[in-house]
């Protein structure tokens, strides 16, 4: 399977040609799909579009400062503490999704159902198998769509 990079997709053509559809970024950074009825398609992707690298936050006073570039979060614990509590989220967008797992198996990060986290019930990642992910429905107020206790 072949990918075209969005550097790729500027190089091509600003209008589209042939009958099998075309796939191109127009300049106002949208992505437009003609169908092979010439029927254009508008797209604009907003946030991130996949989890990508992880991003290593440290908690400060209950909140994970993520940089909002990738939705890939391994959080720890504040100087190293075997338990902290992760009551708030910020640096996303709403709309955006986040799988947090927690940094070290040593160390746990109990996610606390509250104003920022509307998850139903707290939730210990106590291993790097466990996970939560979470949707921001804007203003860092995040609700669960998932969640996997896989050991420990």
């Amino acid at each position: 399977m072949s990918r075209l990079r969005f550097t790729e997709l500027a190089a091509a053509p600003t209008a589209p040609s042939g009958s099998k559809g075309e796939v191109w970024l127009k300049d106002d950074q949208t992505v437009h799909l003609e169908d092979k009825n010439s029927v254009d398609h508008e797209f604009a992707f907003v946030g991130p579009t996949h989890m990508g690298a992880a991003e290593s936050i440290t908690i400060a006073v209950g909140v994970a400062a993520a940089t909002g570039l990738s939705g890939n979060l391994v959080i720890d614990t504040a100087g190293g503490a075997s338990s902290d509590a992760l009551d708030k989220i910020t640096g996303f967008a709403t709309g955006d999704v986040v799988v947090v797992r927690a940094a070290n198996d040593a160390r746990s990060v109990v996610v606390t159902n509250g104003s920022f986290m509307r998850i139903g019930s707290d939730f210990t990642l106590n291993n790097a198998y466990d996970n939560i992910v979470l949707l921001n429905i804007g203003s860092d107020v995040f609700i669960q769509t998932g969640r996997n206790n896989n050991g420990a």
